[in-house]
This record gives C-alpha cells, structure tokens and sequence, in this order.
C-alpha cells in the first residue's frame, strides 16, 4: 500500500513481503538499527520485532525468532525523531 499526505509519497508498506534472501541476513546486511520497538502482529506482540533504520528508509517487523519478516515499509530517509513522530505504524488490532 502506498500513503501519501497533501498529495505527496509518504510511505509503500507491504504485509507478508517476499524477500531475496532470509530476513535474519538482510538484519546483518543492513547493520545495527537506530532502534528496535515493540509492534503488534494482529493480537500478537512482538517484542523488539520492528527494527528501525530511518537513515535508510527502512523498517523491517519481523517475527519473534527474526526468521520471518511479517512487514516491512519503505519511506524517505529521515531520522528516528521523525520516523516516531510521522511514520510509525501502529499495527495494533483493538479488541472490544
């Protein structure tokens, strides 16, 4: 899904995306992560799953063992204040 604001790209985010090689490689390729959050798949939390590399316009939500990525979403390079503040999903499904 692509978002945009005011008519301009914000942000393509995919569920399940199809990756070249494992998620747990492309962790290593991509480096240390500005910061690693909390997400929720579904009903499900996922601790420290969301690896955040704004720099790089890119936030991998993997799975709990880090096999899998669950979701990734891929926007503009901006800075971890500005990822927080415009960015993060919130991919938290509300129960009654």
């Amino acid at each position: 899904m692509a978002s945009f604001v005011d008519g301009k790209f914000v942000m393509f985010d995919s569920m399940n995306p199809t990756l070249a090689v494992k998620a747990s490689d492309l962790v290593k390729q991509l480096g240390t992560p500005a910061a690693r959050t909390d997400w929720w798949y579904g009903g499900v939390e996922m601790k420290d799953g969301a690896y955040v590399y704004p720099d790089k316009g890119i936030t991998l939500f993997l799975n709990s063992n880090t096999r899998k990525a669950l979701h990734i979403a891929l926007y503009h390079p901006t800075d971890l204040a500005g990822w927080k503040q415009d960015l993060r999903p919130r991919l938290h499904k509300k129960t009654k």
